[in-house]
């Protein structure tokens, strides 16, 4: 199976249904108790499905993958935090977890090898496309009072990068899909009750009915699955080449949820039209260069 057949199926899962269904949830009140009942049926999944088909547990990798699962719950809340101030706002002003990624890949797993004269090319015009749509939206929204968002931002994005990194690490290590689901979500949960535990009780919110938590079932089903396809894509291409095609995504297609989904601007500029052209232009010349 070639890699571009995941990386699609990432994109679609990962930033056209995903987004709306977070900017569904983010909104709700009890964000805390969201995220934990997120995390559990996120982990009931990849846990039974584990068991299922025979995944190893409790080794080495298990526990270290468990703990970045715990750091990427707190990653999560902040996103939410984010995505509840801004969507759009939001997708276009995170560069810093997929420039993380990216650099470890290229310091610790020495990618630039994989890198040739097109796919170079290709990489410039996703990284300049995401530079230029961040710059455009900074200056548009001058009087936009919403400063915290940029802590939020700050605090996933480096959370995130590392995470994206250790995925390529251990699946180039021969962990599998399934013990790497289960030990990331597992991790996952434990670090929402930890954050659920230190939220304010404002934060907290009231309990969750019996009717209120199904609410957030589709939201983890969808991460669950776009984690597996994730990784799959980390086991059949470098980080060098499927990170910016999912940074330019993750900029353009939120924005776009977040622009006629939720009406959270009024409109493209034509700086920012040339700049999703750009982007997508350079995801094709990735997608078809390596």
């Amino acid at each position: 199976m070639v890699w571009q057949i995941p990386l699609i199926l990432s994109i679609t899962f990962g930033y056209i249904t995903q987004p709306f269904l977070i900017k569904k949830v983010a909104q709700l009140s009890s964000r805390a108790r969201n995220l934990v009942w997120q995390y559990f049926f996120s982990a009931l999944l990849a846990t039974t499905t584990a068991l299922i088909c025979g995944a190893s547990f409790g080794n080495k990798q298990f526990f270290v993958v468990g703990i970045i699962g715990a750091a990427n719950a707190f990653g999560c809340y902040c996103h939410w935090r984010a995505v509840a101030i801004s969507l759009s706002k939001t997708s276009l002003f995170t560069q810093a977890d997929d420039l993380t990624a990216l650099a470890l890949g290229y310091i610790i797993l020495r990618e630039g090898k994989f890198l040739n004269p097109l796919l170079s090319i290709g990489i410039i015009f996703c990284l300049g496309a995401a530079f230029i749509l961040s710059y455009a939206k900074s200056h548009s929204r001058q009087g936009d009072k919403h400063y915290n968002i940029f802590i939020w931002i700050a605090a996933y994005s480096i959370i995130w990068g590392i995470a994206m990194f250790s995925m390529r690490y251990f699946a180039l290590g021969g962990m599998s899909i399934l013990s790497f689901m289960a030990a990331w979500y597992e991790g996952s949960f434990c670090g929402a009750c930890l954050v659920f535990m230190l939220s304010s009780k404002k934060e907290k919110g009231e309990p969750l009915t019996w009717q209120q938590i199904p609410r957030v079932i589709p939201l983890a089903v969808n991460i669950w699955i776009t984690l597996m396809i994730v990784y799959w894509v980390r086991m059949l291409a470098p980080i060098t080449v499927a990170q910016p095609i999912w940074q330019v995504s993750e900029m353009i297609l939120p924005t776009i949820v977040g622009l006629w989904i939720f009406k959270e601007f009024k409109e493209l500029h034509n700086i920012e039209r040339m700049a999703m052209v750009v982007g997508v232009t350079g995801g094709l010349i990735i997608m078809f260069s390596y």
